[in-house]
């Protein structure tokens, strides 16, 4: 064999074996998309991206705050939102009133970013709340407005909204919904009187 013939052989070897190679990755590629889209990958995703949330969540404080917004940016919180705002529900539902006061900072700083979050959430504690008020569950109706009151204060939530609740809490007054009334006006009285000065006035 010459040496021409040599030379052509490995040349063409050399073609074929970038020729398989890039067939390899293409399919390799392919197959990383379609893994992608699998329910398998989508499952481990959302396992890593439930964890995470929680994770973050049950060891926020009024101390890292700013750590714990942070790394909550980092997630895919748009996915995870229903996660994030049950979480914090069922997380103030059973803390002290000191723990509520921190929950509802991270939902104000977490709002600037993401309102649709800080509406969703909204949404669900006050659905939280009327249950509660309707049911004569008091524990909950007392935290859930508390975590009310702190959102209206940290500008989440409209002023409007505790004009509402007080309106529906004197429609037909009771011990229990006097003690409701108190709980949110001893929060967020300053905010709301000085927008709604004489709506409360004829409130009361």
């Amino acid at each position: 064999m010459t040496e021409m013939e040599t030379t052509s052989i490995d040349a063409s070897q050399s073609a074929s074996g970038e020729e398989q190679y890039t067939k390899s990755n293409c399919v390799n590629d392919e197959q990383e998309i379609i893994d992608k889209s699998s329910d398998v990958y989508q499952r481990t995703t959302w396992d890593k991206l439930h964890t995470s949330i929680v994770y973050l969540l049950c060891k926020v404080n009024g101390i890292n705050i700013g750590t714990v917004k942070k790394e909550l940016l980092k997630q895919n919180l748009i996915r995870g939102k229903h996660l994030f705002c049950d979480f914090i529900i069922q997380a103030q539902l059973s803390s002290s009133s000191n723990d509520t006061h921190v929950y509802a900072t991270l939902v104000a700083v977490i709002n600037l970013v993401f309102p649709e979050i800080g509406e969703l959430l909204l949404n669900k504690i006050i659905m939280k709340f009327q249950i509660a008020f309707f049911q004569n569950e008091q524990s909950d109706a007392l935290a859930s407005v508390a975590f009310i009151g702190h959102l209206i204060n940290h500008c989440v939530a409209d002023e409007e909204l505790a004009i509402e609740l007080l309106t529906l809490l004197f429609e037909t007054p009771s011990m229990f919904s006097v003690e409701i009334a108190i709980e949110l006006l001893e929060i967020c009285s300053k905010r709301v009187s000085a927008v709604f000065k004489m709506r409360l006035n004829e409130i009361f």
